[in-house]
């Protein structure tokens, strides 16, 4: 039962990570660019970041369908085959929540490389 609830837990700290902006830069080169700079390389690379979380929230979609309407369970073999589709489920939301942020993060930093500024 905890890899289930740690593929939801992943998912959904994703979106806070990215919220606080803790996921991997290369900081010895980030760091050194103004806040403008900064902004306009996040902008230019939000494609890589659309492609992957598009296709994470996608396919995440698709399994959580399937998983609702066929009532998968997960076939443990010790007498306690629980339904999947809440971790699928929490999972395609974890997926939503970090396209939703990210695409909060890509407008902050169009609008810091249009005017910018912090």
């Amino acid at each position: 039962m905890s890899k289930f609830i740690f593929g939801g837990y992943i998912a959904l700290g994703g979106a806070y990570t990215l919220l606080h902006r803790g996921h991997v830069n290369m900081d010895i080169i980030y760091n050194r660019f103004s806040s403008r700079r900064k902004a306009i390389i996040d902008v230019m690379t939000a494609a890589f970041f659309y492609l992957f979380s598009g296709v994470f929230f996608w396919e995440t979609l698709k399994v959580s369908w399937e998983a609702i309407w066929s009532g998968e369970k997960v076939g443990t073999g010790a007498g306690f085959d629980p339904q999947i589709w809440p971790i699928f489920v929490t999972i395609c939301f974890g997926a939503f929540m970090i396209l939703l942020q990210g695409t909060v993060g890509f407008i902050r930093n169009l609008k810091i490389a249009i005017k910018g500024g912090k």
